[in-house]
């Protein structure tokens, strides 16, 4: 009698049997194949592994991130235990690739931002108060605290040499005076706070990335900080603008509107 096709119950039936029969079986199946495994040696599994992502690349690709996806949580924190356990490894390794492969990685974000202009564009505009509230209230800190624990004494060492009684407050109440901002606006106090920061991380950042033009650094940085601690200030008039309200401070408003 010619063979003929299962039907889709026949199959179902022949995987469900299957099933049972691993279920049942399942520790002594497990052992053959490390037997196996063993017997052929890491170096052929280590070949067939390779061959197989190659041969069914997309789908291997396309399985891993759809499982990273639904165990998202748990990889980031795995990757958070190791970075802490292994810190200046990951941070000599980090230092050591960007040094090898400085040039390449930046044309390829100028070809990237070249390729997709517009996308840039809108990124930067929808997410551009986020960006500048991070940049004075995440990252600065963080970057700081990462030069902390990479080299405390060099960092130490160059907060004694530049301090910030010298050229960075010089610097930073010309930079408040170009931006027209006086001691009577609501802002300075932020405006200069950011000029700080901003002090401490250009240092703590000569003393990590070895920059040599400190002040010219400095400089840069606390006109970066000010745009950003300028722009998050005024996010409440952005809101209003974006809702059609007006804004009211308590603190501009005469005694008797109190």
């Amino acid at each position: 009698m010619a063979d003929r096709e299962e039907t889709l119950e026949q199959r179902e039936r022949r995987r469900a049997r299957m099933r049972e029969y691993y279920q049942k079986n399942r520790e002594r199946i497990l052992a053959r194949q490390r037997e196996y495994y063993r017997e052929k040696g890491r170096a052929w599994n280590a070949q067939r592994a390779r061959a197989y992502r190659a041969a069914h690349h997309e789908a291997y690709c396309a399985q891993r991130r759809a499982y990273r996806a639904a165990n998202r949580d748990y990889f980031l924190a795995q990757d958070r235990k190791y970075r802490e356990a292994h810190h200046q490894e990951c941070l000599e390794r980090s230092r050591r690739y960007w040094q090898e492969n400085r040039e390449r990685l930046l044309e390829e974000k100028r070809s990237y931002n070249a390729a997709h202009p517009e996308q840039r564009r809108s990124y930067r505009r929808n997410n551009q108060l986020d960006r500048y509230r991070k940049t004075i209230g995440e990252y600065s800190y963080r970057a700081i605290e990462k030069v902390q624990r990479a080299c405390p004494e060099w960092a130490a060492a160059l907060l004694e040499r530049y301090p910030f009684d010298g050229f960075a407050v010089r610097r930073l109440k010309k930079q408040l005076r170009y931006d027209r901002i006086s001691p009577a606006q609501a802002c300075y106090d932020d405006c200069y706070d950011a000029g700080m920061l901003a002090y401490l991380y250009s240092v703590h950042r000569r003393a990590y990335m070895g920059y040599r033009n400190v002040e010219g650094y400095i400089a840069k940085m606390i006109r970066i900080y000010l745009i950003c601690a300028i722009v998050s200030f005024r996010d409440a008039a952005a809101l209003c603008r974006e809702n059609g309200l007006r804004e009211v401070r308590i603190d501009a408003l005469p005694p008797g509107r109190l």
